[in-house]
């Protein structure tokens, strides 16, 4: 048996099920042996190693079972442009590519699997590598093994489906949760690769040359991403280390918490509203250029590195060494702060139910996604119980609802334009508008009842515009180039939702 191909052959591949260590038939979740299998055999039985790829060649998981042998496998390219035109779900499955989402809908149901290494006797460890091309999405894995990209079409790999090369490989992986462990490993060395949300407590490392564009992932663990001249980092809250090296990077909306390390090996580096609580070091040919809202942390610039940095002044000066050749200034900049409040009414949604650690965090990506900002710049400050009285022949009855308050906060005006905009139009169609569909779809799925039982409400948005003690700053330059970066990382957000929609 061709162990490359087992999960088709033996039809053991299970749709958002944790899969047990090898042999997967014989072996329960835990790792411990089934009732009624003796855990040794054949190879067919018993798989050691267990890492499987997924290629675009007969006999695989993928040609088999989505390409049909059609060489016109699906690119990111018409998935790509569903997200820059701004499509909705139904835009992009009922207009003229709605086969080309049909093919992308079989691929989520084939691809989106939990990969888990059991650390038991006997269970070796699992994984997946993608050695194919075009847009390859993984939606909400959890991983204790292994996943991979590596490039098809080169000596020793599997062909190119198509006239697809190695270079139009897109991973697109979201929501995942990359356990902690010692075989917990996403590795990316070919291909583009877009990370939207989750969490990661293992080990990262990117060193693709193509774009790397991660959004909201929740970061305790070790990332690694070099080679890529075209690196996006958004609204990414970091208590781990993510290191760099050789990169083009923008930043947007981060925050280096106090556990949180960054060190820059070489490469050129924006930064925009970064808070650093951490550590940020900066080594022999790094260039950096933009503002750090606020540093408490430590910045430890290092000989050989150069550029220019705003930093907050005050109380956000922090501790900063410099033996480069970086020029610092510290002044900051106006904030604007735009406060709405939604409500969502129907049997079944409660407080308790969205005032989580986790619903709260869907609840802000959702509607950081619809606002077109990272889900750094949204607070939710409240979600309370409300209850309001519903009309039923000649009685009336308490129907459940909740009202979630929240702001988002941005230091670039053509933000808090576009943003305060969408909200207006929230508050005034309420019941119609697609952005605040997308915000009810997360609200129906963390209250568990469906989305039609959901009804919902907006306030008008209101601004408040906090000004610095020092605002010196002319941030034209960063500003114009930070919209621009915030535009992309809000589009492949927002692609997330017409993905798992369509």
């Amino acid at each position: 048996v061709d162990k490359e191909n087992w999960w088709t052959k033996k039809r053991a591949f299970i749709p958002g099920t944790a899969i047990p260590g090898p042999p997967m038939v014989d072996y329960t979740v835990d790792g411990t042996c089934a009732t009624g299998k003796t855990c040794a055999g054949s190879c067919f039985e018993h798989l050691e190693g267990g890492e499987f790829s997924i290629r675009g060649i007969p006999g695989d998981l993928l040609y088999d079972n989505i390409m049909g042998g059609d060489s016109s496998y699906v690119s990111d390219e018409k998935f790509m442009t569903a997200v820059n035109a701004g499509a909705t779900a139904a835009e992009a499955s009922s207009g003229a590519d709605s086969s080309y989402f049909e093919a992308l809908k079989k691929w989520f149901i084939m691809v989106n699997s939990k990969v888990v290494d059991v650390n038991v006797s006997g269970a070796s460890k699992q994984g997946i590598t993608f050695e194919a091309s075009g847009l390859i999405p993984l939606m909400y894995p959890s991983n204790l093994g292994t996943i991979k990209a590596k490039p098809c079409g080169v000596t020793g790999a599997a062909a190119c489906p198509g006239t697809l090369k190695s270079t139009d490989q897109h991973l697109f992986i979201y929501k995942p949760v990359n356990l902690a462990g010692d075989n917990s490993l996403i590795d990316i060395d070919s291909g583009k690769v877009t990370v939207i949300g989750g969490s990661n407590s293992g080990e990262i490392d990117m060193s693709t040359t193509e774009d790397v564009k991660i959004s909201g992932i929740t970061n305790t663990g070790t990332v690694s991403i070099s080679n890529s001249q075209g690196v996006i980092i958004g609204g990414l809250p970091n208590s781990g280390a993510i290191t760099f090296t050789d990169t083009i990077t923008s930043f947007v909306d981060v925050v280096n918490e106090e556990a949180g390390t960054v060190t820059i090996n070489a490469g050129t580096y924006s930064t925009y509203n970064t808070v650093n609580k951490g550590t940020i070091t900066l080594k022999s040919g790094a260039k950096v250029g933009g503002h750090i809202k606020c540093n408490t942390g430590t910045i430890a610039i290092e000989k050989g590195a150069t550029g220019s940095i705003t930093i907050g002044a005050g109380d956000c000066q922090g501790t900063v060494t410099n033996a480069g050749e970086v020029a610092i200034t510290y002044e900051s900049k106006t904030e604007y702060v735009v406060s709405q409040s939604l409500t969502f009414g129907g049997t079944g949604v409660t407080a308790a139910k969205l005032d989580t650690t986790s619903g709260k965090k869907a609840i802000a990506e959702s509607i950081a996604s619809a606002l077109g900002v990272t889900s750094a710049s949204v607070d939710i400050i409240s979600i309370t119980d409300a209850s309001r009285r519903l009309a039923s022949g000649h009685s009336r009855r308490l129907s459940s609802s909740v009202q979630i308050d929240y702001t988002v906060t941005v230091t670039d005006p053509v933000a808090r334009d576009s943003a305060k905009t969408t909200m207006e139009a929230i508050a005034t169609a309420p019941a119609t508008n697609p952005e605040m569909d997308a915000i009810v779809e997360v609200v129906a799925l963390e209250a568990g009842i469906e989305v039609a039982a959901i009804t919902p409400t907006a306030e008008a948005p209101s601004v408040e515009t906090v000004e610095p003690v020092d605002n010196n700053l002319d941030g034209a330059a960063t500003a114009a180039k930070t919209s621009a970066v915030m535009a992309v990382v809000a589009g492949v957000a927002g692609a997330a939702i017409v993905i798992a929609a369509a």
